[in-house]
């Protein structure tokens, strides 16, 4: 059978760009019957917070997924182009494409920032009468910021415009959080009229500085572009000019260009361009409803083809902006063509709502309103009944019928969402009081498999290490060979596991064609890893359930190990005198008809002597191996406890009673076996006793009877002879 191509990704994060990203290379893996991997960690840098460095372990499971490359977005990633994200780089041995950041050693598909910027600074200067302009850039050394850096350099010479060194601000990152910094830049640069961004971010938190410490208003005193074009750029007062970024098509084309290129053995550079967007920040008031409704007309007087009309009423309601991969773009040229289409008596026919209904159905969908202005959408659909139909009869019914369902369905998406958030609200309390309160660990995994179908997981498997691994920041971390499936969710179903053990190569191998990985951690413990399938837009759930299961179980395992420090004997790990009434109860409630259930009770011979003439560290010695031959007898069906210095009780069940007829020979066999083995100066035996437990007793009481055992063996020890080293 021929293996499925593989592709994997690495996130960070869940911001708009990586979720673009996302979006885009799994539409490409759709596209080419491939199987994707998301690996959901952290970021790589030198002094990393605890979170990203423990998150950033699942990364190396791309080693042992049989990936046939792996999509990295450098930038969000590495964001500090040092050693440590080169040595990053190479740790991988599967191929590599970069996003974002054209590299010499690896294939790459970045953008071309160079010519948004320059085409941004250009207008600026030339349209705007900018004569001091200045940047806010992000890390001097970063790709991004040497492109965006060297445009606009380029521009204002093109223009033989002065240019500063300290005219241009670099920050940390291309974060929204300089405020200060932007601030003492703008009172040292009163003089500037026109500022580029090196992102969205930037851009908006110098909208809040200008208006903090300037009198001047922004489009009409300073003008201001952006870069990236985030959604909130369309929708901020003033609207943001931005240069366009399409990071869907950055993460489409990176998964397109590597499984084309499968098996081909060479490396592929590829750009994607940027183009600036004018708004309002910039003085463009082009695309206003009087624009519009001035296209519409020249567009009724021409006669132009109505795919044409469509296309730009579209291109008005989204912006001028790229919907990569989505169909909202496609179905809202397709309600515009009908409206331009539609006949008089067509207004009123059903077949005519029905198809305009499931178009509108199409487009306010609740994945996809982010993506729309309903606004804009709301003035078009006005314009072109206004401009096209304003003479026919039923034009107005018509309207009010699409208005309706518009509205209608808006609505039933915003209750819907604010319905998820509140179901959203109440299962993590719900959540948060179930952990709470487990108190075995065993049953973790039982309250974690509730949790998940609480929160509408479908699918979804957890696997644990053996054992919680320490894991400090920048020290070498070995993964395990095996791991062990704990939980397994199949259509919302939970499924039971066998608990047993998992090479990592297996697990890999039978994976969907959709999962996304997350490390589960807590603090500077390595547990296991969460494989889903649920979609990056659910980030702040993935970290949640993430960090909740790993919190989890590391407090349940707490729990679990301070429980067994009470009721296990600290020497031998048997149970001590309470834990063997608690699990004895258990043992004897699970007999069945054919069962009986037995008492066993055994000293060690001259403990004392033994203490006297060779020292307590051999007393201990001899209690270990005493411990050995009665673990060794009974394997199975059994509760073992250590209740005094040397006297060890057992509580078994077994059908018949023909082990009696085996069962001295048995126990001197395993003492000899075990003397041998250990060669300590002395030999160690034990004395014991047998009686059938009746069960049904109605004044039955466990503790009464290893009360009355003890001081049985008690008495006998005193007048027991040494001379017989084990006695029936």
């Amino acid at each position: 059978m021929k293996k499925r191509p593989r592709v994997g990704l690495l996130i960070c994060s869940d911001s708009h760009y990586l979720s673009e990203i996302t979006r885009g290379a799994h539409a490409a893996c759709l596209e080419m019957d491939a199987d994707f991997i998301i690996l959901n960690g952290g970021k790589i840098k030198e002094n990393q917070e605890l979170d990203h460095y423990q998150k950033s372990i699942v990364y190396q499971y791309a080693n042992v997924m049989d990936l046939d490359f792996l999509l990295i977005p450098y930038s969000s990633i590495c964001p500090e182009n040092n050693d440590i994200a080169k040595a990053f780089l190479k740790s991988f041995e599967v191929p590599i494409i970069i996003l974002n950041q054209p590299s010499p050693l690896y294939s790459s598909v970045s953008y071309n920032n160079f010519s948004g910027t320059k085409e941004a600074v250009d207008y600026m200067i030339e349209n705007c009468g900018c004569l001091h302009l200045g940047m806010i850039s992000g890390k001097k050394d970063s790709h991004g910021s040497i492109e965006r850096v060297e445009a606009f350099k380029t521009s204002l010479k093109n223009h033989t415009l002065a240019i500063q060194d300290d005219d241009i601000l670099y920050a940390s990152d291309y974060t929204k959080n300089h405020n200060e910094l932007i601030r003492n830049w703008l009172i040292l640069h009163p003089y500037i009229d026109g500022i580029m961004c090196a992102s969205d971010e930037l851009a908006l938190c110098l909208y809040q500085q200008v208006n903090a410490v300037t009198n001047k208003k922004i489009g009409r005193d300073i003008f201001i572009c952006g870069f990236d074009d985030e959604p909130i750029a369309a929708h901020c007062i003033p609207l943001l000019s931005s240069c366009h970024t399409d990071p869907s098509y950055l993460g489409y084309m990176g998964a397109i260009e590597g499984l084309s290129t499968l098996k081909k053995d060479k490396h592929f550079h590829k750009t994607i361009d940027t183009f600036f967007i004018p708004r309002e920040s910039v003085g463009y008031n082009a695309q206003t409803e009087d624009y519009l409704y001035r296209f519409l007309l020249d567009c009724k007087e021409s006669h132009l083809p109505v795919d044409y009309v469509a296309s730009g009423i579209t291109n008005y309601v989204f912006d001028n902006r790229l919907v990569y991969h989505l169909p909202i773009k496609d179905n809202v040229n397709q309600l515009f063509t009908l409206l331009l289409t539609v006949h008089e008596d067509q207004l009123v026919d059903t077949s005519t709502k029905r198809d305009m209904s499931q178009i509108i159905e199409g487009i306010f969908t609740y994945d996809l309103l982010n993506y729309i202005d309903i606004e804009r959408f709301l003035s078009a659909t006005s314009f072109v009944l206004d401009c096209y139909h304003s003479h026919q009869k039923n034009v107005h019914l018509f309207y009010r019928k699409i208005y309706s369902k518009i509205i209608t369905s808006y609505h039933m998406i915003i209750s819907k969402r604010e319905l998820h958030y509140h179901e959203e609200f109440t299962n993590l309390n719900k959540v948060n009081r179930e952990s709470a309160l487990v108190n075995k660990y065993n049953h973790i995994f039982d309250v974690l498999a509730n949790n998940l179908q609480h929160f509408g997981v479908k699918n979804a498997k957890l696997y644990l290490y053996q054992e919680m691994i320490p894991y400090y920041h920048n020290k070498p971390f070995e993964l395990p060979d095996k791991v062990y499936l704990k939980l397994k969710i199949e259509n919302q179903q939970v499924i039971p596991c066998s608990q047993q053990a998992y090479y990592l190569h297996n697990i890999f191998n039978d994976i969907k064609p959709y999962q996304l990985i997350s490390a589960i951690y807590s603090n500077d413990y390595q547990i296991g890893f969460f494989i889903s399938d649920l979609s990056l837009d659910q980030s702040e759930l993935i970290d949640y359930i993430s960090s909740q299961i790993g919190s989890s179980l590391h407090f349940s395992a707490a729990v679990n190990k301070l429980k067994q420090f009470s009721t296990t004997d600290t020497l031998t790990g048997l149970l001590n005198r309470r834990g063997l009434i608690e699990s004895a109860h258990r043992l004897l409630n699970s007999l069945n008809e054919k069962e009986n259930a037995y008492f066993f009770l055994a000293d060690i011979d001259r403990l004392k002597y033994i203490n006297d003439n060779f020292g307590h560290k051999y007393g201990d010695e001899a209690i270990k191996v005493a411990t050995h031959i009665i673990n060794r007898i009974f394997k199975d069906n059994s509760v073992i406890g250590r209740i005094g210095g040397d006297e060890f009780v057992v509580i078994f069940k077994c059908a018949g009673t023909s082990f009696i007829n085996h069962f001295k020979q048995t126990i001197e066999d395993v003492t000899l076996s075990e003397n041998h083995h250990h060669h300590l100066p002395f030999k160690t035996t034990v004395s014991y006793g047998i009686s059938v437990i009746d069960v049904n007793h109605s004044q039955l009481d466990l503790t009464q009877m290893i009360n009355d055992a003890d001081a049985l063996m008690y008495e006998r020890k005193k007048k027991k002879k040494m001379k017989n080293p084990i006695t029936n």
